[in-house]
C-alpha cells in the first residue's frame, strides 16, 4: 500500500505513511483552542490551494501537527519551513507567507501556565514552611 496511488473524489494521491489504528492522536478540541479534530480520523490529505484562490488570499491561519526530527531546534524548523514557503508555486511574490512553530506541550499549557506556576509556588512555600516547622518542632523537643 505505501507508494501506491489511490483515487479519491477523482484524484490521485500517493500514500506516503500509514499510521498504526492505536496511534494516540488528540481528538476534538485536545489539539489547539483553534483547531477542531474529528473524534476519528480515516485520512489525511494535503492541503491544496486551486490557482484562483491565491489571488484572493487575504488573512488564512492553518493549524497543523508535525513532529521534529531529534535534534532538531524548534526555531531551525520554523526558518527551513519558511524558505520552502517562498518558494512555494502560486503564491504571487508580494504576498506575505510565514509559519511560525510551537511546541505542543507549550501550545497546551498556554491558557493555563501562570496558575500552573502559582500553584507550584504556593505548593513549594507550603513545603518549605512544612520543613521550617518541623525543624523548629525538633529543636523545641531537644531533638
Amino acid at each position: 500500500m505505501l507508494g501506491s496511488s489511490i483515487q479519491l473524489n477523482g484524484n490521485s494521491y500517493q500514500v506516503i505513511g500509514i499510521m498504526p489504528s492505536e496511534f494516540p492522536f488528540p481528538k476534538g478540541d485536545e489539539v489547539h483552542r483553534l483547531m477542531t479534530m474529528p473524534d476519528k480520523t480515516d485520512l489525511w490529505l494535503p492541503l491544496a490551494v486551486r490557482p484562483e484562490e491565491t489571488q484572493r488570499m487575504v488573512n488564512h491561519n492553518y493549524a497543523a501537527i508535525a513532529r521534529l526530527k531529534p535534534g532538531i531546534a524548534v526555531h531551525t524548523a520554523e526558518s527551513e519551513l519558511n524558505q520552502i514557503l517562498r518558494h512555494l508555486k502560486g503564491i504571487p511574490k508580494d504576498f506575505k507567507i510565514e509559519a511560525r512553530l510551537t511546541p505542543l506541550r507549550t501550545d497546551m499549557v498556554a491558557r493555563v501556565r501562570q496558575g500552573l506556576i502559582v500553584l507550584m509556588a504556593a505548593i513549594g512555600a507550603v513545603l518549605l514552611i512544612r520543613r521550617l516547622v518541623g525543624d523548629a518542632t525538633a529543636q523545641c523537643s531537644g531533638g
